[in-house]
């Protein structure tokens, strides 16, 4: 039986070690792939990134001028409401700089 042991089947080295360098080129060439397509993924995260950012900043802007037209339409509704008129003219009275600055003469309303 210890000469069973002993005698180890003959191996195809040539065979051998051309599975091997198939093998290790493969894993390789499998690293580089995998390497590649991480870093165009990241690069795409961040292209995405900062078109949210700018997609939020834009939606900021929009509520900002939602909020303003919506607050000049209930002003445009209250002013009808109201019964206003808008100003077509404005006609200015003139004082005598005398009459401006004394009181009223007659009954004191004390």
């Amino acid at each position: 039986m210890t000469t069973l042991t002993l005698n180890f089947p003959e191996i195809n080295w040539k065979a051998y070690c051309t599975f091997t360098f198939l093998i290790v080129s493969f894993l390789a060439i499998f690293y580089v792939l995998q390497i590649n397509y991480m870093i165009k993924s990241s690069y795409l995260i961040k292209g995405y990134q900062k078109q949210i950012d700018g997609l939020s900043q834009e939606n900021k802007v929009l509520e900002v001028d939602f909020a303003k037209t919506s607050f000049m339409e209930t002003i445009g509704q209250r002013t009808q409401e109201m019964s206003f008129e808008k100003v077509k003219g404005v006609k200015y009275m003139q004082i005598l700089e005398a009459s401006a600055f004394l009181p009223k003469t007659g009954k004191s309303s004390n």
